[in-house]
């Protein structure tokens, strides 16, 4: 008989994949900014949305819905000496 064993869970603030549509919260943390811009894709292609990249640097990501009667937006910084890009407003 076999039996699947279970995904070992590593414990860390770091998120590396994608869970669901719009599973983002304030101050998730992502290994790069490379990471997160996938996931805010992935999520806007699920729920049939588009946004426009703001402002994007080394330091920080702003991303806003195209729609004029959206109000999402999302506001990511890296954190310092770091890749690590944090959510600061969602």
């Amino acid at each position: 008989m076999y039996v699947e064993q279970l995904p070992l869970v590593k414990c860390s603030q770091v998120i590396e994949k994608w869970r669901d549509a719009m599973g983002l919260y304030l101050l998730q943390e992502f290994p790069h900014k490379r990471s997160l811009q996938e996931v805010v894709d992935r999520a806007a292609f699920g729920c049939s949305f588009r946004y426009v990249i703001k402002k994007s640097d080394r330091k920080r990501l702003v991303l806003k819905c195209c729609e004029a009667n959206c109000k999402w937006g999302l506001r990511a910084a890296r954190i310092r000496e770091t890749e690590i890009f944090s959510i600061r407003r969602y």
